[in-house]
């Protein structure tokens, strides 16, 4: 497999998750779970990219329809880091793609991935996660919580956000590059 921009995948992701593969049954419960713990402190999971607790920063995409999307096509937040080789690649964000990606970001691309994420080995667990994100859209009543829940919860300001974090007085600044 390969794109037109030069971009290869690895190869021993075929043998794990052949072209053609159809995602298997899986929980959103156990999936909403996995991604809390491997991929929330990085990555939003609303429309227009916020962070909503402690701990977290936006600094890869909102997988805020992440499904078949064309992987840097949305970048929300100015911290948002799509890696150049991601961006100039033309992947779809298919399942099996998400699966393989999620094993090991580093030999899916063949590139340096600027990210503090190892990959998950087990299956069902990368499956969980893709059910999980299937229901990240407008269609899923999941989805339309979020968007609801978006849309009546405005952004804090910076202001309000640096006086949230104990900097009275100062507007946060995100952490230099």
């Amino acid at each position: 497999m390969s794109s037109s921009a030069g971009f290869r995948f690895s190869r021993p992701y075929e043998d794990d998750i052949p072209d053609g593969w159809t995602l298997p049954e899986g929980s959103t419960k156990r999936g909403a779970k996995a991604f809390k713990k491997h991929c929330a402190q990085c990555h939003s999971i609303y429309p227009d990219g916020r962070v909503p607790f402690a701990g977290a920063a936006a600094w890869g995409p909102t997988m805020w329809q992440v499904c078949n999307r064309t992987a840097g096509a949305v970048i929300i937040t100015g911290n948002a880091h799509i890696s150049k080789y991601l961006k100039d690649s033309g992947v779809v964000w298919t399942d099996a793609n998400l699966m393989r990606y999620m094993k090991n970001p580093r030999a899916f691309t063949e590139s340096p991935v600027q990210m503090n994420f190892a990959g998950i080995n087990d299956v069902q667990m990368r499956v969980d996660i893709c059910h999980y994100l299937h229901t990240l859209c407008p269609e899923h009543p999941d989805g339309r919580a979020i968007m609801a829940a978006t849309e009546t919860t405005p952004l804090p300001t910076l202001k309000e956000f640096g006086a949230a974090l104990g900097l009275a007085g100062r507007a946060a600044s995100p952490p230099a590059a």
